[in-house]
């Protein structure tokens, strides 16, 4: 889709016009090719890196929002918590425009309060926060495609659901791959240098002076 959107908008002719139109679609591929093979999510995920590293997992079926979390949980995930107005936006346009989608978030209507699940503290209010619900019933958040804010719905309503999960770091943490034998980049900061399992990029970063995911550039 990104390739026929640079073609669309360069829309000139001649050869020279010709020629930088396949430059910049060889790029905008290099970049997408790159982008897919350095995630150190599964491909079947998304990766979020606001505000840490985190794997999205968009459920193809659908369940109530108890029996979503249990289903999350049988895979060693969550139901996804949105922390900014950035991570908002790309989840939500990333979803599949028919759909709703569970998330984490809950309205304790007793307490009149937002709550992530698991957070005994009230949630901080985000401007995409659904509207506070005159009575109870409404109590279970989720997201639908382009849509400025959450829907509060009853939590017994069978919908798609969004996981989230840590990407995969090998046992030994300095050490990625398949089998965890090739070495993390001796410039991933933290004292023990660890990189993620599936592409070996650096979890806290670069130590000063290096830059990257994996911290190959000084």
């Amino acid at each position: 889709m990104q390739l026929m959107t640079v073609k669309t908008f360069l829309g000139c002719t001649g050869s020279r016009s010709r020629s930088r139109s396949r430059s910049i679609n060889v790029l905008v591929l290099v970049t997408h090719i790159h982008a897919v093979l350095s995630s150190p999510c599964p491909s079947s995920m998304m990766l979020i890196q606001r505000p840490r590293d985190r794997c999205i997992q968009f459920g193809t079926d659908t369940a109530d929002w108890v029996n979503a979390q249990e289903a999350c949980a049988r895979d060693e995930s969550a139901l996804v918590k949105i922390w900014d107005d950035e991570t908002y936006s790309l989840i939500s346009n990333s979803l599949d425009i028919k759909n709703y989608y569970w998330t984490a978030l809950t309205y304790d209507f007793e307490h009149q309060v937002f709550r992530w699940t698991g957070d005994d503290q009230a949630a901080a209010l985000q401007v995409w926060f659904p509207p506070r619900p005159n009575s109870p019933g409404n109590d279970c958040a989720c997201l639908k495609k382009e849509t400025p804010a959450l829907k509060l719905f009853p939590c017994e309503v069978p919908l798609h659901y969004l996981c989230e999960s840590a990407p995969e770091i090998c046992p030994d943490g300095n050490v990625y791959g398949p089998t965890c034998s090739e070495p993390c980049s001796p410039f991933c900061n933290g004292t023990d240098g660890k990189c993620y399992k599936l592409d070996g990029s650096c979890v806290s970063g670069c130590v000063p002076g290096y830059q990257g995911r994996h911290c190959n550039t000084s």
